[in-house]
This record gives C-alpha cells, structure tokens and sequence, in this order.
C-alpha cells in the first residue's frame, strides 16, 4: 500500500489546502442556498488546487488520501458548505472506489486514477449502480417508514 499524504506531503498540507479553500466556501454559502445554485464556482476551486485528486493513490500523481483523510477532509468542508461537500463527497468515492479496487482486486484502474489527477477530472454517478449490493430495508409504518 502506498503511503498516506499524512506521510508522504504532510497532514498539514491537505488539512491547509481544505481549510483554505473552506473559508472561501463559507462567505458564498448562504448565496449559494439562497439563489438554489450548485457550487460549480467551489468544485472548480477544488480542482484547481488540486483536491480532486485526494484519493488517487500517489504512485498517480495523486495526494494518497485514504478513507479516514478524505472524510476529514470532507467535514471541513462540510463545515463551511454542505452543497460542497455533498457534491465533493460524491466524486471523492468514486475516486476511493477506484482506488480500493485497484489495491485490492488488482482491477484495471491505473489509467482512470491517472487521468483523475492529470486532468483534474471530477467524477460523477447516477447513486443508483453503486458497486455493493443494497442491504436496507423499508418498512411502511404508521406516520412513515421504518428503515432498518
């Protein structure tokens, strides 16, 4: 496994990188939900410095994050702007999606992880063919559902 950015480039730097960034985020969010605009202007932001490219694997061109980092890094953005971390999360586990399975089943992800941090690709899905099989359950019940 490769080393995590806390190791590699210093936790300080994403943590800086995602502070930053956050404060930003912060003094347009209530612009954002009040005119009901995504935040195209944040994820451009985010590319530009180079975040999309968290959670691919360093030997990438990627930062390294891991899971525990990108959600880290996702609550602070959270705390500025939750429509940016929302979307951001998004792209962020398809990317760690990616990641894992390279590492893991040694599927052909080398060229997707690559282009993600050459390009500064954003990732998107539908939500609706995540690779894990489902395992809620709804249930009617009186006043709503009860979801186990």
């Amino acid at each position: 496994m490769a080393e995590s950015t806390a190791r590699k480039t210093g936790e300080a730097d994403w943590q800086a990188a995602a502070e930053s960034l956050a404060a930003r985020f912060g003094e347009r969010a209530a612009a954002h939900d009040e005119g009901d605009r995504f935040v195209r202007d944040n994820i451009e932001a985010l590319k530009a410095a180079g975040l999309s490219a968290a959670g691919v694997p360093a030997e990438f061109g990627g930062w390294g994050l891991g899971p525990v980092e990108l959600g880290a890094m996702l609550r602070i953005l959270g705390r500025a702007c939750g429509s940016t971390a929302l979307a951001f999360s998004m792209h962020t586990h398809q990317v760690a999606t990616a990641a894992w399975r390279w590492r893991r089943e040694g599927a052909p992800m080398e060229g997707l992880l690559r282009r993600v941090a050459a390009e500064r690709l954003i990732l998107v899905s539908s939500g609706g063919s995540d690779w894990l099989a489902g395992s809620a359950r709804a249930e009617r019940v009186e006043g709503g559902f009860r979801v186990d």
